[in-house]
């Protein structure tokens, strides 16, 4: 069944091919009737195959993948139909695809064995001629197909040539000279195509081919042979007259061959004006005139576009093709390959392969090596990994035949890559390279010294040697990394520097180390003399600076270096050093200027994963501890096991709502570090996995001592907290038991305590006086199901039981000694003998003793006192016993509170959607807002709001399912008890699940941003605001989302200047999601109701009035009604909140009259009617004494008619 779906996918993607691409315009009728025929063929064929070749690599995931995201077929397809005389030919064409296939087969896991190649080599070729077949007898493609055929007919002829070259022996010239004698010539028409095949060989490094067959091409076609000769000369060690360099130019007459030779020239020469001036005088192309022209002015401004600019002291330089050479984009590309090559930024490797997308050929491909070669010793050099040059080193040595034909520049490039990278990673094939190298190259300098390096990795230098070669060619760095070996003998170092002290104005590397020796040997006063001596050498650079700032931690030292920096002075042996200067910034707290060398870095793109654990570091040293969240997880995979890293990534994602991922549980579990353990605990704890944090709690306080004393304080906690009233009775010793023994002899103490989850970091294991073991070991100690009194005999001892507890009941006593030592816990003793009068009275009076008095500070008060700025409800909260949570219901629920809210001026704005604030989400609760409203409306909540609200049910929930939640306090010298009654516990509890499920069903967004405001610190905000309000900003900021905001102090601060949030009020949220008006005017009702300070606006009368003038005459009456609840309930809700309403309605009255708009529709009546009455206004009518009917209106006052 499998076999035949896979069928399926591989015939629908080869007709879909044909179908999609091979069809301009509508299909006809006879087109589809001869693809059903074609996918029926195929499907016969590959059901054949299946039932013949059961288990091959075709019926694979990793081949369908590779069929069906790289696209073979599609490429088989325009292989045969796009008209491209110069493609390769097909059997060439057919390899590459089974390389790409292998490659991708490799990479997906499975093996590719050579079997595999061949059925998948056979597919392609079945695939190609099917293809053939059909766009043959397809009058509407047979055009396009015809190009293929002479393509290839040209192309076997001089491929026929290259294929035979490759046959070993005295035969070749003969066979070549049969093929080529077939005809008396090579023809005019056919040269092109042969020199271009010739040369796609000769540029992928089939040099030693191309000179066998010079001969031939001499006697069949001259201007040929020159054009290869000149193409050899370019490239390869072929000694030819010096002619071939430029000179023939002038011989070769075919334009295309002329062009590309041209090309070449000057791609490999853009540095030589004298060679490029003679060139233009043999260059008859306007184009290619202009563009020689240009290149030697140095103006390449109409090839590419470069921008510098320096960022954190980071040269920054960008660069953009220009599209003027439309017509030589070949050249054009390559002429910036060559600039990049030039460049010495990070990742320049990258943009080098970006810049040619076509295959590459043996120059551009070193160029790349040698790029690729440098980062990878550096990433070598800063934490030893050699994994990338050891693959590098593999692929050159798989490409020495390619390159030992190369002109001798080149050629000493690969080889000097080759070989260091050889020695760097210790490759098994590093002799034998060193023997096969080229004469060209052994004496080179460069591979000399790579070569003396490895004598010295070997400690087979010879000191003489070494100082020659440095003294000859100023290459000192060999120098020391020869010392190296004498680093821990540094009398040694110091007397090699008494017979070559010149030696120390060489080299600055070597200088340090002189120094550091002397410093070793004759401390730091001398070593801080010998600085002082070089401080005109030495003096900009920063290993020097660093040195002796070290030695006298003189602070005005780094002072200089930041002033040496900013002005571009500064000079460093290795950027490495900057990293140590990182710490040193981070040391003194300049954490500004430590940060500027990490953006340096980042712009540069060359970022390593201890420069992030130093960014991250900074960013929590500077309150950005969302970012610093980021960076930690960043990197994680290489600093699993680094306590700093965890423990942060812990901590941070407990304290800000984090949801903590599954990879940094797994690992942090598998630590000893008792914090790290202590917060994993804590972690399971806020899941509710109480027997997961008990766990992991116990393996913390077993790894503890006094400087983990925080640990004592959560295990009481933890396990005090439970309300757990069962009574345990023990029976005799078992499993997480602890046994106390008496010796009989001595009377000494000795304590086991057991266990049977896998806590202990050894067995047995001491601590706290009690020996830790687990079940099996006591049962070999014979005390596993012994009794109180029994009597047992341990080594030549004997001991009896005289107490046997639970393991926790143990722990906790242990844990409540130790807070009480240390002054975190205190006792209170009662002596049973006194009358209980007299106890209590002792207690209050200890209680007083021990409880440090509290400034009073009436919070209530304060919020409803209107002449203070209105503050948050989170910032409240912690003058309360409750959680932020019940707060927020609390302050909705309290009648003679009013909620401070306020309007935000509605402004037109982009509409990116909303984010609601924390008390905004529980107000909407509160309403009945339903959820899909909002999810359909572009509203989201951060991510932390849920977490947060899962956090608070759960801490709501367990406090309040105890059978009595009270507190105790002194108050006046009475004793009080306040007692929360079911009522009050089953709606903490009832609701606050309610809220978690409202938020669960909400669209959530993760904030990985923090805000940054200079006038507030990130620590400041998350304190008045809290982490789900934070999270709401720091979202806003980001994505310009509108926060829903129901606290005046959010609105208030959102004005600030460039805060850059934007805030939106309950009620303009509702009128801009065009909420129905039946809805707008029960939630208004209903924040009546809750006391929200303002809950009517002009925009909001004149919304109800718009909609109420078009709709029918039933649901104007409804409206009618419901506004006239609404405006009749404000009496019903008190005098303070009545005057609020009456001021902010009458403020709005007195806005319409001053627009001069009409008060027609009976809203705007019923409103003003409704404001005249609140405002004590009351209207008469009559004739008056002339008999004139009139209105006359009057003002309550003091309840007296005037």
């Amino acid at each position: 069944m499998i076999d035949k779906v896979i069928g399926d996918t591989i015939s629908t993607i080869v007709i879909n091919v044909l179908s999609n691409w091979g069809y301009e315009g509508t299909r006809k009728t006879v087109d589809t009737i001869k693809l059903s025929a074609l996918k029926k063929e195929i499907d016969e064929w590959i059901e054949d195959y299946c039932l013949k070749n059961d288990g091959s690599i075709l019926l694979s995931s990793a081949f369908q993948n590779y069929v069906r995201y790289q696209s073979p077929i599609l490429k088989i397809y325009k292989y045969v139909i796009e008209p491209n005389i110069q493609k390769p030919l097909e059997s060439i064409f057919i390899s590459d695809l089974v390389d790409d296939c292998k490659e991708s087969v490799l990479s997906s896991g499975r093996s590719f064995s050579v079997e595999d190649n061949s059925t998948v080599r056979d597919f392609f070729v079945k695939v190609l001629n099917k293809y053939k077949e059909f766009l043959a007898s397809n009058l509407s493609m047979a055009d396009r197909y015809g190009v293929y055929v002479t393509g290839q007919t040209i192309k076997s002829e001089s491929e026929g040539i290259i294929k035979e070259v490759r046959i070993v022996g005295e035969d070749i010239k003969k066979t070549l000279n049969d093929i080529i004698n077939q005809k008396e010539d090579i023809s005019e028409d056919k040269k092109n195509n042969i020199y271009f095949v010739l040369c796609d060989f000769l540029w992928n490094g089939n040099i030693e081919e191309i000179c066998n067959i010079l001969p031939l091409i001499e006697s069949k076609n001259q201007e040929l042979d020159i054009a290869i000769k000149m193409n050899l000369s370019m490239i390869s060690d072929c000694q030819f007259e010096n002619r071939y360099v430029l000179d023939a130019l002038e011989d070769i007459k075919c334009e295309p061959i002329k062009k590309d030779i041209i090309r070449k020239i000057i791609l490999l020469n853009i540095e030589n004006v004298d060679l490029l001036e003679k060139l233009l005088l043999m260059t008859e192309d306007s184009i290619l005139r202009q563009i020689i022209e240009e290149i030697k002015q140095g103006d390449f401004s109409n090839f590419y576009t470069q921008e510098i600019e320096i960022q954190y002291g980071a040269q920054v330089k960008s660069i953009s093709k220009n599209e003027y050479y439309d017509t030589e984009q070949w050249l054009v590309n390559r002429i910036m390959f060559m600039y990049l090559y030039k460049q010495n930024n990070y990742g320049i490797y990258i943009s080098m392969r970006e810049v040619i997308q076509e295959r590459k050929n043996v120059l551009e491909n070193l160029f790349i090596w040698q790029k690729q070669e440098l980062e990878y010793i550096d990433e070598y050099s800063q934490n030893e990994k050699t994994d990338n040059l050891k693959c590098l080193c593999e692929e050159l040595k798989n490409k020495i035949s390619q390159y030992s034909r190369l002109k001798a520049d080149y050629k000493k490039i690969f080889f000097f890559v080759l070989l260091r990278s050889a020695v760097l990673t210790d490759d098994t094939d590093v002799d034998k390279i060193i023997k096969e190298l080229p004469e060209s190259v052994k004496m080179d300098n460069d591979i000399q010294e790579i070569i003396y390096l490895l004598q010295i990795k070997r400690g087979m230098a010879i000191q003489q040697d070494i100082v020659k070669f440095c003294q000859d060619t100023r290459r000192y760095m060999l120098l020391y990394d020869f010392l190296l070996q004498w680093v821990n003998t540094p009398e040694k170092i110091i007397s090699f520097f008494g017979d070559y002290k010149y030696i120390l104005s060489e080299h600055l590397a070597i200088f340090l180390m002189y120094v550091n020796m002397v410093k070793t040997v004759k401390g730091a006063d001398c070593s801080q003399m010998i600085c002082m001596d070089y401080e005109g050498k030495y003096g900009n650079y920063l290993e020097f600076l660093l040195e002796i700032y070290q030695n006298g931690q003189d602070k005005s030292i780094l002072n200089t270096i930041v002033t040496k920096r900013k002005d571009g002075s500064l000079l460093y042996l290795n950027n490495q050093t900057e990293e140590i200067l990182i710490e040193v910034f981070m040391q003194n707290g300049m954490y500004d200027d430590a940060l500027e060398i990490i953006k340096k870095y980042e712009t540069l793109r060359k970022m390593s994963p201890r420069k992030l654990r130093m960014k991250a570091a900074i960013l929590l040293a500077k309150e950005k501890v969302i970012e610093a969240l980021n960076t930690f997880l960043s990197i994680f995979d290489v600093y699993k096991e680094d306590p700093y890293v965890v423990n942060n990534i812990l901590y941070i994602s407990l304290q800000n709502k984090r949801i903590v991922p599954d990879n940094v549980m797994f690992y942090a579990q598998k630590s000893n570090n008792v914090n790290t353990l202590t917060l994993v605990a804590m972690v399971y704890e806020r899941e509710s996995d109480f027997e997961m944090s008990s766990k992991f709690l116990t393996m913390a306080l077993l790894r503890s001592d006094k400087s983990n004393i925080d640990v004592f304080g959560k295990y009481w906690g933890l396990n005090v907290g439970q309300n757990d009233d069962t009574v345990v009775k023990i029976k005799n010793v078992s499993k997480d038991t602890a046994v106390f023994l008496k010796e009989i002899d001595t009377e000494n103490i000795i304590i086991y305590c057991i266990y049977n989850d896998k806590v202990l970091p050894e067995e047995p294991y001491e601590w706290e006086s009690a020996i830790h073991i687990y079940k099996e070991y006591a049962i070999k100690l014979g005390l596993l199901r012994r009794k109180l009194g029994d009597i047992i005999e341990i080594g030549q001892s004997k001991f009896v039981i005289t107490e046997i507890m639970p393991i926790d009941c143990f722990l906790v006593r242990k844990c409540m000694t130790k807070m009480m030592d240390c002054g975190l816990a205190k006792s209170f003793c009662i002596d049973q003998s006194e009358d209980k009068i007299q106890n209590q009275n002792q207690f209050i009076e200890w209680i007083q003793e021990n409880i440090t008095p509290q400034k009073e500070f009436d919070w209530l008060e304060y919020y409803k006192d209107f002449s203070q700025m209105p503050t948050t409800f989170y910032s409240l909260y912690k003058h309360t016993k409750l959680t932020y949570e019940q707060f927020v219901l609390a302050m909705f629920k309290e009648k003679s509170v009013v909620i401070r809210n306020m309007l935000k001026e509605n402004e037109e704005k982009q509409d990116n959607g909303y984010v609601l604030s924390f008390s905004a989400m529980i107000l909407f609760y509160k309403l009945g807002v339903p959820f899909k409203t909002l999810n359909e409306n572009g509203v989201v909540i951060p991510a932390s709001i849920i977490q947060f609200s899962k956090d608070e049910a759960k801490t709501i929930v367990d406090t309040n399912a105890r059978d009595v939640v009270a507190s105790m306090g002194v108050y006046e010298g009475k004793l009080f008890m306040n007692e929360t009654s079911e009522d009050e516990k089953q709606y903490w509890m009832e609701e606050s699940i309610k809220i978690k499920d409202y938020a669960e069903k909400l669209i959530s967004v993760d904030n990985y941003e923090d805000v940054n405001y200079e006038e507030l610190s990130n620590h400041n905000l998350r304190d008045l605001f809290g982490i789900c309000d934070y999270d709401a900003m720091a979202i806003s900021k980001k994505h310009k989302k509108e926060i829903i905001a129901c606290e005046a102090m959010l609105i208030i601060i959102s004005q600030a200047k460039d805060l850059g949030i934007q805030v939106i009020d309950v009620l303009n949220f509702l009128i801009n999601i065009k909420e129905s008006v039946k809805n707008i005017i029960r939630y208004m009702k209903q924040m009546l109701e809750l006391r929200l300070m303002v809950i009517i606006s002009k925009r909001v009368v004149d919304y109800i009035a718009e909609y109420f003038l078009t709709v029918g005459e039933k649901e104007q009456e409804e409206i009618l009604i419901d506004w006239n609840e609404f405006l009749a309930s404000v009496e019903s809700v008190g005098k303070e909140y009545k005057s609020i309403f009456t001021q902010i309605s009458t403020e709005i009255l007195r806005n319409k009259f001053s627009e001069s708009e009409t008060y027609d529709c009976e809203v705007w009546k019923l409103f003003a009617k409704y404001i005249f009455h609140y405002n004590g206004f009351f209207f008469r009518c009559g004739f008056n004494e002339n008999g004139e009917f009139e209105i006359r209106t009057y003002k309550r006052m003091d309840n007296a008619e005037e």
